[in-house]
This record gives C-alpha cells, structure tokens and sequence, in this order.
C-alpha cells in the first residue's frame, strides 16, 4: 500500500489520508486531510469578519444592484437610522434593503427600484402592507373587535 508523510504534522500514512489533488506528482494533496482541515478551520476563525464582508458585497450587488459605497449613501442620507421609523438599530439581521416589488417581485432587483434601507421591524411590517388583500383582511378582523 502506498503513504506519505505530512509536512505539516510529520505523520506517516496512507494516500487516502491526502486529498485527492492533480497538481501533485502523486495525485494526492501535500497536507493530510486532518492539517487541512485544522488549517480551514483556523481561517474562518481568524478571517470571520473579512468573510462576512466579503459575502455582504456579493449580496449586495447580486440582489440590488448596490456597491457598498452606494448603501452607505443611501444609509447616511437618512441620517443612518430607518427610512421609515427613525431608529439607529436596524435589529435581528441587520440593516434591510427595500425595494419595489411590483417591479422586482422576487430577491433580486433591477436596481432602480430600490427605495431605502429598514430596519427589521419595519421591513416586515412593510411586506405586510404590500400584500394589499391581507392588510384589508386585517384591518376588517381589528374592526371586528373595537
């Protein structure tokens, strides 16, 4: 059976304990799967915010068109707080982006329809309001009760 040892940790073993790998002379990775492992571990605990930012800019421009620079206009030009309540704590998840969704009905936008940034609690009272047959069930269900 062949083996390899591990650079990282000095263990001798079977090719099966390395990743598969077509850059290496011997198809197998040159770290063990288990200092691998440990190594990405060890990346996403060190580089957790940068990963996080990172993914915020891909969302951002994916579902709304919007770079990071642009949300952040749109967010101090509210006076950073909630374009509909006012307040400095977006809540939960975080800051929401609003859009129209008469004109982008599903997650992502053209863009152009992007109205303002939320927080939480408004956003899905928002969504509520838009779904204009559940806001006049509601307002005849409270009705119902004064």
């Amino acid at each position: 059976m062949e083996a390899k040892t591990c650079p990282k940790c000095g263990f001798h073993m079977s090719l099966d304990g390395f990743h598969r790998s077509r850059s290496n002379r011997d198809g197998r990775a040159i770290w063990c799967k288990t200092c691998i492992a440990a190594y990405q571990k060890n990346y996403r605990a060190v580089n957790a915010a940068t990963i996080r930012q990172r993914k915020r800019q891909d969302s951002l421009k994916t579902k709304y068109g919007l770079t990071v620079a642009a949300w952040q206009d749109k967010l101090s030009a509210q006076g950073g707080a909630c374009a509909l309540c006012g307040t400095t704590e977006p809540g939960g998840k975080g800051w929401a982006v609003d859009h129209n969704h008469h004109c982008c009905p599903g997650q992502n936008t053209c863009g152009q329809c992007v109205r303002g940034i939320l927080c939480q609690k408004c956003n899905h009272r928002l969504a509520a309001l838009e779904d204009f047959a559940w806001f006049d069930r509601a307002q005849r269900y409270l009705k119902d009760y004064d």
